[in-house]
């Protein structure tokens, strides 16, 4: 991870941040093995259905997106996180059809 506050401007900073933030909302089908950990982000969000441990189907919701619309969120649960020494239990994962990167909140 890297500190984008030290030796930036404000503006830089600023602009780094919008960048960031923005997942595009276009219908994606493949699997996303990476994972961008996001301060702006509010809920885990990831499009891919098959790394949920468990899932609730029946949970539907809309979550905000960088560029200020709303998508919609099917199903939320508990998702593994493959990483180099272990596998990682996430919990309250939201599954987002219409993102191209799967997002870690920094927040949760």
């Amino acid at each position: 991870m890297v500190c984008k506050n030290k030796g930036h401007t404000q503006q830089q900073n600023t602009q780094a941040q919008t960048t960031e933030l923005m997942a595009s909302c276009e219908p994606s089908n493949k699997e996303r093995k990476n994972w961008l950990v996001d301060g702006g982000c509010t809920r885990h969000m990831t499009v891919d259905a098959i790394i949920f441990k468990s899932i609730d189907n029946r949970f539907h919701s809309k979550v905000k997106v960088g560029n200020g619309q709303y998508i919609k969120a099917i199903g939320k649960g508990d998702v593994l996180i493959k990483t180099p020494l272990s596998t990682k239990l996430v919990t309250d994962a939201r599954l987002v059809l219409y993102i191209d990167q799967n997002l870690l909140s920094l927040g949760k």
